[in-house]
């Protein structure tokens, strides 16, 4: 998972999209789509947190819609979508939840 910083940026919501990968493309990988597949999604993701310092299920999935004409859920499960959604969090503006420095 990346490292907690001060802003998400579009490459932080990137890495955990690469991880999640819920339609198999393995961007950057050998034999896989290019690196930066993922990149017009996670600077959707990245401007929602910037914006609104938060981000739940039902923005992801709305933004997911908008990109794949199909929620994040559908695709992933409501399982996974809500642990995609757990570390998206972790990003957000003031969140030091996953900084350990914080406590």
């Amino acid at each position: 998972m990346p490292e907690q910083t001060d802003t998400p940026t579009p490459m932080t919501t990137q890495v955990l999209l690469d991880e999640l990968d819920v339609y198999g493309l393995e961007p950057g990988r050998p034999g896989g789509f290019p690196a930066d597949e993922y990149t017009p999604e996670a600077q959707s993701l990245a401007d929602h947190l910037l914006a609104d310092g938060r981000i739940d299920l039902a923005a992801v999935d709305e933004i997911w819609l908008r990109w794949f004409s199909e929620t994040l859920t559908d695709v992933a499960g409501p399982e996974r979508a809500a642990e995609f959604v757990e570390k998206l969090s972790a990003l957000a503006p003031g969140n030091d939840a996953a900084d350990p420095s914080a406590s």
